[in-house]
């Protein structure tokens, strides 16, 4: 199944208005991460939780530099759903995580969550594979997928390993067009 015109364009903007969002919340941020140590999930339960946080390490794995968990995705996901989701995109999500797991359970011997490393590595390969695919796309799983990359990426860890300057050189709104 190929996304349609109205699906890619849904994306897109979702994923700019993400970017937007988590990177505005760089110096001074509207949205805190959960603090899980003191409170656990304000959103996810404990077993989606530690689904998420799974996926998170699989998917931006610590290396020679931060990984996702470093970043504090999973809480910042807790967080966004906990505080900007409508009780739509809520519901949506939660079933949503509900598939996702099913599929990753049934590439990874049946438990996902409690597979080895490599064994729920390679699982998440496959799934994220024909996820991609067009015959058997999973647009909820691209677009969690998305949204953990670009929490990342917004992340003080995420922003000092991609070398990334959200706002370049310097900005003037008002050039002289012979200038340029």
């Amino acid at each position: 199944m190929t996304a349609d015109r109205r699906q890619f364009i849904f994306g897109a903007i979702s994923l700019v208005g993400g970017n937007a969002l988590l990177a505005s919340c760089k110096s001074e941020p509207n949205i805190k991460p959960t603090n899980i140590a003191n409170s656990g999930p304000l959103f996810y339960s404990a077993a989606d939780f530690v689904l998420v946080t799974r996926l998170c390490d699989l998917i931006l794995p610590r290396t020679e530099t931060p990984g996702a968990l470093d970043a504090g995705v999973p809480a910042i996901l807790d967080s966004l759903m906990d505080q900007w989701a409508n009780s739509e995109t809520q519901s949506n999500h939660r079933r949503d995580l509900a598939d996702i797991k099913t599929g990753l359970d049934a590439n990874s011997g049946g438990n996902f969550i409690d597979a080895e490393y490599s064994v729920a590595e390679a699982g998440l390969n496959v799934f994220d594979t024909a996820a991609f695919s067009d015959e058997h796309a999973h647009f909820a799983y691209q677009g969690l997928k998305q949204l953990i990359e670009v929490a990342y990426a917004a992340s003080e860890a995420g922003s000092e390993t991609y070398h990334r300057n959200p706002v370049p050189g310097y900005w003037d709104p008002a050039v002289p067009i012979d200038t340029l």
